[in-house]
């Protein structure tokens, strides 16, 4: 098969249609293939870290993005039970500064929608809706994929496959062999609220309260005119699906212990959604020949480090460039994306992980907890993460100013 075979991207996703534009960035056609007929992301809002945002950037999204997303003054730690602050994080604008890109946070709907559109302007792109890719297989040189859709079953080849459809990924088991996404013991309950129900100081950062056994995430999307909620519990999970609605009720009476600002934003929300929190170790093989999975379906991880989308987003880039490397050999390009992407990537999920199992101290632990975290300050904490925000992929990555 000729190397200008396009690439087939199994999901329309965050992680596909960022690769997909990062493809076409080096002048490679890529067809993508999504399951819904409508494209549309459930959710709420998530986080874009100059790591991810950078990549945004260089594919000229700036200005789309801009326009919807928020880049908060700090990140705010609060105890759950008293309402004590314990420190703020800046990740204002000597944030962006230092990294030479924003912490932005957006509605993951906004997102999605700008990258779609970025999607369908592009010649190199052929999306297909509707249509979910079932079956794959190596074939001399390339490819063939078996899809589904409500026309009938379909054959395509391409000179490379890239599973970007999800933490739920049909290609990871089905093709790669590999065990399915493990429930974690947590659920995730998202909504989101008029800015005006939230207080002032709400509307200008994220917020981040710590608990037993719980944690909540805040921050302002969609311009500033709404805030998101996310409350990480300790749980089991009962449901059919893996996302439900949820009872504000049940969320309460789980955090009746907590502070009266944050019953009060509890109240705020009518309709909650729950997703059961799950993830993939990421020392498995993500890759085999010319076919590798990339984002939650090759590492899906907690997301006690906002790093998610953030981690496909990477995939992406970096993916796109080694296939651009190496247009001759698809299946050795793609061995290089592996293994320039596992150590990262093992290393944020460790310590998304380990962040876990600090928000949910309690008792003389948590104490301690905070206790280090007011001694260290702000500053010294963010300086901790110097490693994940300035990653580039390309250029030496900025150094940070002393403190």
């Amino acid at each position: 098969m000729a190397p200008s075979a396009p690439v087939l991207i199994a999901g329309g996703g965050i992680a596909g249609l960022t690769t997909a534009l990062c493809l076409a960035k080096h002048n490679i056609a890529s067809r993508v293939f999504e399951r819904s007929s409508v494209f549309h992301e459930v959710g709420a809002g998530l986080q874009l870290s100059p790591n991810a945002s950078r990549i945004l950037i260089d594919l000229e999204l700036k200005a789309p993005l801009a326009d919807v997303a928020v880049t908060p003054e700090a990140i705010r730690v609060r105890s759950g039970n008293s309402g004590r602050e314990l420190v703020q994080m800046p990740i204002g604008t000597g944030f962006t500064s230092t990294y030479g890109a924003p912490y932005w946070v957006v509605h993951r709907a906004d997102l999605q929608s700008i990258l779609l559109n970025a999607v369908t302007k592009s010649p190199l792109i052929d999306l297909q809706s509707g249509c979910a890719v079932a079956r794959a297989s190596r074939i001399d040189g390339g490819v063939r994929i078996e899809a589904q859709s409500e026309a009938g079953r379909m054959d395509e080849t391409g000179s490379a496959l890239i599973g970007a459809d999800g933490v739920w990924s049909t290609l990871r088991t089905r093709t790669m062999k590999l065990p399915a996404a493990v429930y974690s013991g947590r659920t995730a309950w998202r909504a989101t609220v008029p800015i005006e129900a939230a207080d002032a100081d709400d509307a200008r950062l994220t917020g981040l309260w710590l608990g037993r056994n719980a944690h909540i995430v805040h921050y302002p999307v969609s311009s500033g005119k709404r805030l998101n909620i996310v409350v990480i519990i300790k749980d089991q999970w009962r449901e059919e699906t893996w996302n439900a609605p949820g009872d504000r009720a049940l969320l309460e009476e789980r955090l009746s212990d907590w502070c009266p600002q944050v019953k009060k934003m509890i109240a705020a929300a009518d309709t909650w959604l729950k997703w059961a929190l799950c993830g993939n170790d990421p020392s498995l093989p993500w890759n085999r020949g010319p076919m590798t999975l990339i984002g939650d379906a090759a590492h899906a991880m907690l997301p006690f480090l906002a790093q998610g989308a953030a981690m496909a987003i990477e995939d992406a880039f970096v993916l796109a460039q080694c296939l651009a490397g190496d247009r001759d050999d698809p299946a050795r390009a793609i061995g290089y994306f592996a293994d320039a992407r596992k150590a990262r990537v093992q290393k944020v999920v460790a310590t998304a992980r380990r962040n876990g199992h600090i928000y949910h101290l309690s008792g003389p632990m948590a104490l301690a907890r905070d206790t280090v975290m007011r001694a260290l300050g702000g500053d010294r904490i963010m300086a901790g993460y110097d490693w994940l925000y300035g990653w580039q992929p390309v250029e030496k990555r900025p150094n940070r100013p002393n403190t």
